[in-house]
């Protein structure tokens, strides 16, 4: 994903914490979700002239659950658009088919987290997720 985003013009920030319990998970699944996410902010930073920003955090949050968060500062979700993005077969592209997000959404789930959307500041929007920690120390 990295030379696509250089390709866009897109400058990526992380913000990743190195003190994250592990996770239990299907790895391949989750990075889909991240794909997802990801591949999302881009589309939406296309259409933008401004500076192109994408950034990635990741962090344990209060609930103790490792939480990653994609922002990024393309044209932003409409607010009557914001509860109905994880929807299946909802879409605001001319040729998308609006399964993606939903597709993430069970992903998440069936792993026992959330997934939640969020209107940008100032610009853009931010899509995040968390999920339970491991119990134990072993993957």
């Amino acid at each position: 994903m990295r030379i696509e985003l250089q390709n866009c013009d897109i400058k990526v920030f992380t913000e990743l914490s190195d003190q994250l319990p592990p996770a239990n998970g299907r790895e391949v699944q989750l990075q889909q979700v991240v794909f997802n996410l990801v591949m999302n902010a881009k589309e939406a930073m296309q259409a933008i002239p401004t500076a192109r920003e994408l950034r990635v955090r990741s962090e344990l949050n209060d609930a103790g659950q490792i939480q990653v968060s994609i922002e990024d500062s393309g044209t932003g979700i409409s607010s009557s658009d914001i509860q109905r993005v994880f929807d299946p077969a909802f879409t605001t592209k001319a040729s998308g088919m609006g399964m993606g997000l939903s597709i993430c959404r069970t992903i998440i789930e069936d792993h026992g987290g959330r997934i939640w959307a969020m209107q940008g500041k100032p610009t853009g929007s931010s899509f995040s997720f968390a999920l339970p920690a491991s119990r134990s120390s072993s993957p």
